[in-house]
């Protein structure tokens, strides 16, 4: 059997193929997808392989957007990770850093993607000036029927899904600095499909938007949960089996899982439920030990990169660190090729002073010594958006 593999919709292959065709020589397709993380668990490396092996022959720019108000609202968090977590933007930011080293893992340049928070746009959509967004997201959520859409676990689903659009849509109003257009793709599974092309054919006959993103679906991979866990890579095999074994799955979806883990042509699997388990989890266990064994062997820091400020405070932490000669200086040289002696020696100052400087760095998170020894700046640049960001 043929299986359905990630692909253009049909009837979106024709202006998807004409984009490709007419994209100028220096210009990128812009593909947009959001997702909620919480751990890194199969669904989540699944979706990025896919999206990843789909754009990596082409000229593209991948704009991810974590669902942080999904993550801190996910009975997940507040069962298993809200005791352990003081600070929820500390938490946020780690799991942005761990998805980033993620998709690096994968296969992902950090010149080809970028990754935002769905609060810091949403925050750009409502303060917004040039025109109402947040009336026309508000005219064309209150025209979604929700009995066409029951296959949603939440109604937060629906919100968050209509919003994508929105995003994706107006992303070049609300993050001028980074992307010049409108997104080119949409980038998501089967389970969206319906209300995706639902909100776009609306907001399209509406006028507002006029340059549609083509939609690329992903094979489904059946979302296995029980007591809010789902198999990730900091589990046991026994723990992993314990999920299978609770789940209200049925067993096509374990088949289903099971051909997608093997790669190969789709197949009927004549085992048993509980033979079934034992090879799913099997499977699924090595799926994700290799991810994480690949995750870990990437050198996983905060990776050089440009920061977005969006914030007063991040302004002035900044600027403090700016108005500095000694830490601008600091921040230059520290390309990983210099340990503190060297900086120390080029800059004429004492390694005391030197190492002060840069200890208060680190505790900023904007340096760090890698592993030759040398100090490595965590980012390539500032960003301000004084009229959205801020």
């Amino acid at each position: 059997m043929d299986r359905i593999i990630t692909q253009i919709i049909e009837r979106d292959k024709k202006t998807f193929e004409n984009r490709l065709k007419y994209l100028k020589d220096k210009s990128v397709m812009n593909i947009f997808c959001s997702f909620t993380y919480i751990t890194p668990n199969y669904d989540v490396i699944a979706t990025l392989k896919e999206l990843y092996n789909f754009a990596q022959n082409k000229k593209f720019k991948v704009f991810l957007i974590m669902w942080d108000m999904n993550t801190l609202a996910n009975p997940y968090f507040k069962k298993y990770c809200l005791n352990s977590t003081k600070d929820w933007d500390s938490y946020i930011d780690e799991k942005m850093i761990e998805v980033k080293n993620m998709t690096y893992s994968l296969g992902f340049d950090e010149s080809n993607l970028t990754i935002y928070k769905s609060s810091d746009l949403w925050k750009r959509l409502v303060s917004y000036s040039e025109e109402n967004l947040f009336q026309q997201y508000f005219s064309i959520l209150a025209r979604l029927p929700v009995k066409n859409f029951t296959q949603f676990r939440k109604s937060s689903h629906i919100f968050q899904m209509a919003l994508d659009l929105f995003f994706s849509n107006y992303f070049h109003k609300l993050y001028p600095e980074d992307v010049s257009r409108e997104m080119d793709v949409m980038f998501s599974d089967y389970y969206r499909k319906d209300l995706y092309l639902f909100a776009r054919d609306l907001m399209t006959k509406e006028g507002m938007m006029t340059n549609a993103p083509s939609i690329l679906l992903m094979e489904t991979v059946p979302y296995v949960v029980y007591e809010e866990r789902t198999p990730e890579w900091n589990m046991s095999l026994a723990e992993i089996e314990e999920i299978l074994v609770n789940a209200t799955n049925k067993k096509e979806e374990y088949e289903q899982l099971l051909n997608y883990l093997e790669e190969g042509d789709l197949r009927k699997i004549s085992l048993s439920k509980e033979e079934l388990i034992k090879e799913l989890g099997k499977k699924l266990y090595e799926f994700l030990q290799e991810h994480k064994k690949k995750y870990l062997t990437t050198n996983h820091f905060s990776e050089d990169t440009i920061v977005n400020i969006s914030s007063k405070k991040e302004a002035m932490k900044f600027g403090h660190i700016l108005q500095s000669q000694i830490s601008l200086n600091l921040l230059i040289l520290s390309d990983g090729t210099r340990n503190t002696s060297q900086i120390a020696k080029e800059l004429k100052k004492s390694i005391a002073t030197i190492s002060s400087y840069a200890a208060k760095l680190k505790k900023l998170n904007l340096l760090r010594v890698n592993n030759d020894g040398k100090l490595q700046r965590n980012l390539k640049g500032i960003k301000v958006n004084f009229e959205l960001g801020l």
